[in-house]
């Protein structure tokens, strides 16, 4: 599947060796078209974020101005609608397993990164934050349907006191009063029930 627009991605890399070779890579793609621009420090990757629409985010965790896991989240804080893919020479399992979990849609590692995977990983995480965004609508939906529904059943709740309140109250004459009623009595009160019941 092919993308329909040209992508506007963030590159946030401060090695030039590894900027040349990722837009080589996205380049080399028959099924993408990318625009890339890139920030060689998390500060001016923040700035780029306030600039302009990006459509993806792909970002080192060792950076000039932070290292470490705190680098996605500083991105993943400033555009938290951006898919962000973490490219990186760090092998530790434990800080992909972080990365992921904190929200990053991939984590590569760039010593094993050719065009196919990263081609593979752009459109699987832009895929994956559409159907996060579609659940996240639909449950934002439910929620106001849910709360119509409360308001609605409190509207009918409180309308409906009066009538059984009435009902009650009559019934309650009927069983307390029964054996003094007369026949037109009780077919007076009966009637009062039905009228009740109508309302």
């Amino acid at each position: 599947m092919e993308f329909e627009k040209t992508l506007h991605i963030l590159l946030v890399e401060d090695n030039p060796g590894d900027v040349r070779l990722i837009k080589e890579f996205i380049s080399e793609s028959a099924r993408l078209e990318g625009k890339i621009t890139d920030a060689g420090t998390l500060e001016d990757a923040l700035k780029m974020i306030l600039l302009k629409k990006f459509d993806l985010i792909l970002t080192d965790l060792g950076l000039p101005d932070e290292v470490g896991i705190d680098t996605f989240l500083a991105l993943n804080d400033a555009a938290p609608d951006i898919p962000i893919i973490v490219l990186t020479g760090n092998e530790n399992d434990e800080v992909s397993l972080e990365a992921v979990s904190l929200g990053a849609q991939d984590y590569l590692i760039k010593n094993r990164l050719d065009s196919h995977i990263l081609t593979k990983s752009i459109h699987h995480s832009l895929q994956r934050k559409q159907i996060i965004q579609r659940l996240s609508e639909s449950e934002d939906q439910l929620k106001k349907l849910n709360a119509q529904k409360d308001k609605f059943f409190s509207i009918i709740a409180h309308d409906m006191k009066s009538p059984i309140a009435a009902l009650k109250s009559i019934s309650e004459y009927c069983l307390n009063e029964f054996s003094e009623m007369s026949r037109d009595e009780l077919l007076e009160t009966v009637k009062m029930l039905d009228d009740c019941s109508d309302n």
